[in-house]
């Protein structure tokens, strides 16, 4: 079964990087039996990651950018 890591980036305290977080984890056992494959979440908020980035949450699949930034109003 092939492993696909799936990364949230974003501070700790940004509420809508937690609650993608969370909602990754909710919905993992879905993705893994949809897709057949095992899911690696994890919320990365390290400086080293979140320097990279001016807008959260950021979504890696893989490596790749899948989602960065929450559309507002402003935009």
């Amino acid at each position: 079964m092939r492993e696909v890591k799936i990364e949230v980036i974003g501070p700790e305290e940004d509420y809508p990087s937690y609650t993608c977080y969370l909602w990754l984890l909710e919905t993992k056992d879905l993705i893994e039996e949809d897709f057949d494959v095992k899911v690696d979440v994890r919320w990365e908020k390290g400086e080293e990651k979140l320097s990279s980035y001016n807008h959260f949450p950021v979504l890696l699949i893989e490596g790749k950018e899948a989602f960065v930034g929450l559309r507002s109003d402003s935009r």
